[in-house]
């Protein structure tokens, strides 16, 4: 019993110590998985950074190879374009400088014809006026503006070769050499230009001179009037030339122009020169028409030129124009806004809606309620055809001589008042910008 006794004790003594190396032993196994784990782990990060990477130089391989492709494809491309357009150039060189022309004006138009040769006579003239600076023997034909007007045009090459041009650097610089002959560049210039001239001279220039002469000797002059038959008469030949087809026929509706509309009522009989106009392009009357019966398309594109340029000569002279501008430095952009918006959206009222008399009346009360009463704003009502009652705070929508509402005046006033406003914002915007870099400076 005795041996059992200390058998016991000795036991009861063993087990702490053995629970004590149990212990370290699982933490110590703990360990050992830990640094097992963060070594698989670390492994596993190792791999995934090699595979990453792997990828990364396979994609930049392909994408350098797809690069190279397309480089190779742009070269090619490029020396097939160049190929192409020395062909063309030698046929058209082939012309001569009047075959050339002639060339152009038929495959590209008046426009085109007019900028092409325009900007071949400038540099002519530069290097007349200046042969020994070889900056003006040289145009790079990489530049966008050469692109546009001599580059992409079917002989706007050949035209500058028929005086001594000479394509350099892989045909991306055409160069007049020292020895090349100025006379043949004055008398090419001479000639373009006379041949544009002709092929499309238009008779708008002087015509719409002498109609603004003519206004101002009015007892009340009114550049608006002019302004609207300049955009009415453009648009009436534009029509045509968009109607024609390839041979240059034109469907009979777009024709003619009936002598009791609007627009020949109240834009074209009050200003007599764009009469005179419309019978030199070849309108003539027949049975309350103007009809022109084979008209001439270059002719018809060289004036809608003209046309455009005359109109935006007039454009900042309108007196919706002058009263916006004015409207605009007077008061906030906002205010200003609102009531353009509010006016705008009138006067689709009454284009909708013309016979509508509840839409000729505007109460300024109201018309101001949002924007508040503006510096001009009541002239620019006036400008807008409106008749103001000062005693009943209204405004009063002047009608035709029939007591019609002229339709085609309400909408080209509101399409002005839209140009004025955009033209004028953009007039401030650059006008403040140009004060800012003086006070930087």
């Amino acid at each position: 019993g005795g041996n059992d006794e200390a058998q016991g004790q000795a036991e009861a003594a063993a087990s702490p110590l053995e629970a004590e190396k149990a212990k370290e032993m699982e933490k110590k196994r703990r360990e050992e998985q830990l640094e097992e784990f963060k070594r698989m782990t670390a492994e596993r990060a190792r791999l995934a950074e090699r595979l990453r990477k792997k990828k990364m130089r396979e994609a930049e391989m392909r994408r350098v190879k797809r690069q190279e492709m397309l480089e190779a494809k742009a070269k090619d491309d490029e020396k097939l374009r160049l190929k192409e357009r020395a062909k063309r150039e030698d046929d058209m060189q082939r012309l001569g400088v009047e075959g050339i022309v002639k060339s152009i004006l038929e495959m590209y138009g008046v426009v085109q014809a007019r900028e092409t040769v325009g900007l071949c006579a400038r540099v002519f003239a530069k290097i007349l006026s200046r042969p020994s600076e070889l900056r003006f023997r040289k145009l790079k034909l990489t530049s966008p503006k050469i692109q546009k007007t001599i580059a992409r045009v079917a002989g706007g090459i050949a035209l500058l070769r028929c005086v001594g041009f000479r394509e350099e650097e892989d045909g991306k610089v055409l160069t007049l050499p020292q020895g090349a002959r100025l006379d043949a560049l004055q008398k090419c210039s001479q000639t373009i230009q006379r041949l544009v001239s002709e092929s499309t001279a238009s008779c708008v220039p002087s015509l719409m001179q002498l109609a603004r002469d003519e206004d101002l000797k009015r007892s009340k002059p009114s550049i608006e009037r002019v302004f609207f038959a300049a955009v009415e008469l453009r648009k009436l030949l534009a029509n045509v030339v968009a109607a024609a087809d390839a041979d240059g026929r034109v469907a009979k509706d777009f024709l003619s122009l009936d002598m009791d509309s609007l627009v020949f009522k109240y834009r074209l009989r009050l200003v007599p020169r764009s009469i005179e106009i419309l019978k030199k392009m070849g309108y003539k009357e027949l049975r309350g028409y103007l009809r022109v019966e084979s008209p001439s398309i270059p002719a018809f594109m060289a004036a809608i030129a003209d046309l455009r340029r005359e109109i935006a000569q007039m454009s900042d002279k309108t007196p919706l124009y002058k009263t916006v501008v004015k409207l605009v430095k007077s008061n906030p952009d906002e205010a200003a806004r609102i009531l353009i918006s509010t006016l705008l959206a009138c006067m689709d009222r009454v284009i909708a809606d013309p016979d509508n008399t509840k839409f000729h009346k505007l109460k300024l009360q109201a018309l101001f309620r949002k924007s508040g009463v503006l510096d001009g704003a009541r002239g620019l009502v006036k400008a807008l055809g409106f008749r103001i009652d000062d005693i009943a705070d209204t405004a009063h929508l002047r009608l035709a001589k029939g007591q019609e509402v002229d339709v085609n005046l309400v909408e080209l006033r509101r399409d002005d008042l839209k140009r004025s406003w955009t033209d004028a914002l953009n007039a401030q915007a650059k006008a403040s910008a140009e004060k800012r870099k003086e006070r930087k400076k």
